[in-house]
């Protein structure tokens, strides 16, 4: 039998202390962590289907970044946006993602050991590899491809997308709780 996914974020609401509720149909759990408000939902849009964490900042966030998969598609970003590739000096990492942003020592510094592991859990959780992380209008978010819907998935997102959001806090400058 497939898991329920309504129950697993429930589920997943009570351990983190946060609510439940349906979004455009799907479930999501908001909770607090580190001083800020998190969102972890499944969203449909132009790309597809994705499950993900979205922090939610004040102010537009202070150290752009985008990493995403090495994946000829994706590759195709690497002409579109302004920002410029950065190694991070990981044989493996550097081979599985492209890395971009507006400061490469603070994003070098984003990515230690813990959090380059964190973004290669997550990808082997998402669908065909995917994991991406991303700052964006007043957010940053960390996803993975697909619809997670098992309490086992939803629970390691929460987990692997807190450490590598906390590294993002400490790069930008940003204050945590």
């Amino acid at each position: 039998m497939a898991p329920d996914p309504v129950n697993a974020f429930e589920a997943l609401a009570s351990s983190l202390h946060g609510s439940h509720a349906l979004v455009e149909g799907e479930p999501s759990v908001r909770f607090r962590w580190s001083g800020y408000e998190l969102h972890l939902s499944v969203v449909h849009d132009q790309a597809g289907v994705r499950t993900g964490v979205v922090l939610k900042l004040a102010t537009d966030p202070p150290l752009d970044l985008e990493v995403y998969p090495q994946r000829t598609l994706f590759n195709l970003a690497r002409h579109l946006l302004p920002l410029q590739d950065i190694v991070v000096g990981d044989e493996a990492f550097d081979r599985a993602f492209v890395v971009k942003g507006s400061d490469p020592e603070r994003v070098k510094e984003l990515f230690a050991p813990a959090e380059r592991g964190a973004l290669l859990a997550l990808a082997r959780l998402g669908e065909g590899g995917f994991a991406t992380i991303f700052s964006t209008l007043k957010a940053v978010v960390v996803a993975v491809e697909g619809r997670l819907v098992a309490l086992e998935q939803l629970e390691a997102l929460a987990t692997h997308a807190r450490a590598l959001l906390g590294a993002y806090l400490r790069a930008a400058r940003l204050p945590a709780a």
